[in-house]
């Protein structure tokens, strides 16, 4: 103990520097965390928004609706132009929200796989799906592929 009392007297200034050195990298540390949290929540309010400003054309046109039917007879109606465009931008979308959560950029979603087995297990969803496939992320093509598979097993 009168070694460390002898070496602290002698090197106090740099014994403070480096304690303070240290304090400020804990700091900094706790700060980050904090910081990349609420940026997560922020991402998630973004990305609900786009939902609900896409989503919000099912209100407006009810025609779309047709799209989460599960009788729905494409040979005698097929899909129109509106009903690709709004699944086209559904799945832009959803590889957004996938590749956020990958790179922990938001929250998870509880349940996002369930509600699009759910949705993808239509016809319309699924057809759409079958022709934009190719031009979707190979992680995007992976889960839904998995998906409408397992939707295919039903």
């Amino acid at each position: 103990m009168l070694n460390f009392t002898l070496w602290l007297a002698q090197h106090w200034f740099e014994a403070a520097q480096t304690g303070g050195i240290v304090a400020g990298l804990i700091f900094t540390a706790l700060s980050l965390r904090d910081t990349q949290q609420a940026q997560k929540i922020t991402n998630l309010f973004t990305l609900t928004q786009y939902q609900r400003e896409l989503y919000g054309d099912l209100f407006d046109r009810p025609e779309l609706w047709r799209i989460f039917r599960g009788d729905v007879d494409l040979e005698n109606q097929p899909i129109t132009d509106d009903e690709r465009l709004f699944l086209t931008l559904v799945i832009l979308h959803l590889s957004l929200a996938f590749t956020a959560m990958r790179l922990n950029a938001i929250v998870p979603i509880e349940g996002l796989e369930r509600d699009l087995a759910e949705m993808f297990s239509k016809p319309i969803p699924r057809t759409v799906w079958r022709e934009v496939r190719s031009f979707q992320n190979q992680d995007v093509q992976e889960l839904l592929d998995r998906l409408t598979n397992a939707g295919d097993m039903k």
